[in-house]
């Protein structure tokens, strides 16, 4: 069983990090190439809101790791993804930390998803570290 907890965290690590690489992808060279066709601009400027709520929110899974109750879990997972999200859409309502001037409804609602995505995988991976026990 411990051998299954660091494989999960390994996966859930590299996941992150190929997140990132998507990140900066898309920061770098996806945007900047595909300009003249408006549904993939949308669809690519959304995409770091929700990388940044999908990733916060994996990165919040390693909790069920560890060995503490599922209620404490699952506590810690949904509160720091709902207070990821909070920021998230504060942060399209009045910009104040990062370099967005505008707020934008699509921005709003790819981090909505993104959250959603992650407390999802929680949900599997919890069915899934129950079932091993």
């Amino acid at each position: 069983m411990r051998f299954l907890k660091h494989r999960r965290a390994l996966g859930l690590f590299l996941f992150l990090l190929f997140l990132e690489a998507l990140y900066f992808l898309n920061r770098d060279y996806l945007r900047p190439t595909f300009r003249s066709n408006y549904y993939v601009v949308l669809l690519l400027g959304s995409l770091p809101n929700f990388l940044a709520s999908l990733g916060a929110g994996l990165f919040f899974n390693f909790p069920i790791l560890l060995d503490i109750s599922a209620l404490k879990q699952r506590w810690f997972v949904y509160v720091i993804t709902i207070i990821t999200l909070f920021l998230l859409i504060l942060e399209e309502l009045t910009p104040c930390m990062f370099g967005s001037r505008v707020g934008d409804i699509n921005d709003m609602i790819a981090s909505v998803i993104g959250s959603i995505i992650s407390l999802l995988y929680f949900e599997k991976l919890k069915s899934g570290s129950e079932l091993d026990r």
